[in-house]
């Protein structure tokens, strides 16, 4: 009896099913014991940049596995100075402005973390990898606007698998009470999709946890599960589930409303109505490469080009170059002057209305508003028509945070490493 209350006492656990989308199982462990320490590591990597710096990202890359984040594979990510990962597709452009913390992010604990000043004890953020894993870790992190309630310790780790782990070292008050005015607050993972004809991301799968049951010494386990997304042929996916459909033209399996990063090309093909749950006259004995999201079709967050301006040639250039045609009767010389003046008006006008164009474009799409995760159900419920539209509108009137800055890539960064 004593036993069994001990048990009670020091492993107890919550678990959470992930019921709206069903992309992780999930496991919160109280007293979990599963914290490793990267201070005490040998070839563990401090980030200088990133440790005495606000509002900043670096770019971090896993040198002996791919990662798979909602059954994409990903080589390259953001690291922050705010307490979470960023798992968009990495821009040239550098600047993401709110992207970072609106979806496509692990998060063990996002907030308006600083780096502080004597008396208090320096932050210190630090990674560590291998062939199995990769662990980022966020020591003695201190809350701009309230610096007297102590420090947080935490990290989150990434196996070569798939699974994710929070794990909580030190959590001196609830996640509840940190103050959000400076930055968001946020315990959970999220991903998304660009919607065609949208320049905001849609995301299609939020977990988030009731943050009171995180305290000091507390995990959380993300466990992949095998998805319709996760089978490459045809008979594997029929056979997966009944829920699973095969789109031959895209060559992909998922659901019928293909709710996942690919979701932009599954409507393009139109796979909701085209998709099948048979492979009656389909091939299924080799497996086609699936299609990358990182096309240009694709839906990533980097940023997408203007289109370009196409100047009409003038018709009766194209007529002169037609073969069997006759050449007609030229023109007066002062005809012909006048037409080339009034042409080159034309072309020139064209010119400056297409720079003006694609001038309010950019302008528009460095100064688009952040957008909050929008629920699956909204997404299902609205169907694409004008309810989706409304959905947009609300979700832009969030409130707008600092934008970051980019301090480090993975091979010019200033770093110190444990050496033992």
């Amino acid at each position: 009896m004593h036993l069994i209350l001990l048990i009670l006492v020091n492993i107890s656990y919550c678990i959470s099913d992930s019921s709206k989308d069903n992309w992780y199982r999930t496991l919160i462990k109280q007293n979990a014991g599963e914290w490793i320490e990267l201070r005490d590591i040998p070839g563990s990597t401090s980030s200088i940049p990133l440790s005495t710096h606000f509002f900043s990202y670096a770019e971090r890359k896993l040198d002996s596995f791919l990662f798979p984040f909602y059954g994409e594979k990903l080589e390259k990510f953001l690291a922050t100075t705010q307490g979470f990962l960023y798992m968009g597709s990495i821009s040239s452009y550098g600047n993401y402005g709110n992207e970072l913390y609106e979806t496509k992010y692990i998060a063990p604990l996002m907030a308006g973390f600083g780096p502080t000043k004597s008396p208090l004890k320096p932050q210190d953020v630090r990674h560590f990898k291998n062939s199995t894993i990769y662990i980022h870790q966020w020591s003695d992190m201190s809350l701009l606007l309230q610096r007297d309630v102590g420090a947080f310790t935490f990290q989150v780790q990434l196996h070569y698998d798939g699974v994710i782990k929070f794990v909580y070292k030190d959590v001196p008050i609830s996640i509840d009470s940190i103050n959000s005015s400076r930055h968001v607050v946020k315990v959970g993972m999220s991903d998304a999709y660009s919607e065609t004809g949208y320049p905001n991301l849609v995301p299609y799968s939020t977990i988030q946890f009731n943050t009171s049951q995180i305290q000091t010494d507390t995990s959380i386990t993300f466990t992949p599960t095998p998805t319709c997304g996760g089978q490459e042929s045809c008979k594997s996916c029929v056979t997966h589930s009944e829920d699973c459909v095969w789109c031959p033209s895209l060559v992909r399996c998922s659901t019928r409303e293909g709710l996942d990063r690919y979701h932009t090309l599954w409507a393009q093909h139109d796979c909701p109505n085209a998709a099948v749950n048979t492979c009656q006259g389909i091939k299924t004995d080799t497996t086609t490469p699936q299609p990358s999201i990182y096309s240009v079709t694709a839906h990533t967050t980097s940023r997408t080009t203007p289109p370009k301006f196409i100047i009409p040639i003038q018709i009766d250039k194209i007529r002169n170059n037609t073969t069997g045609t006759t050449t007609p009767p030229q023109p007066k010389s002062g005809h012909s002057t006048s037409m080339t003046i009034v042409t080159t008006i034309s072309i020139t006008a064209v010119c400056i209305a297409a720079i003006l164009v694609i001038s309010a474009l950019l302008i528009l799409k460095l100064r688009r508003p952040a957008l909050s995760p929008i629920k699956v159900e909204e997404i299902k419920a609205c169907g694409g028509g004008d309810t989706c539209s409304n959905s947009r509108n609300v979700q832009n009137s969030s409130q707008s945070y600092p934008e970051y800055q980019f301090v480090a890539s993975e091979d010019h960064e200033h770093t110190t490493s444990v050496v033992v």
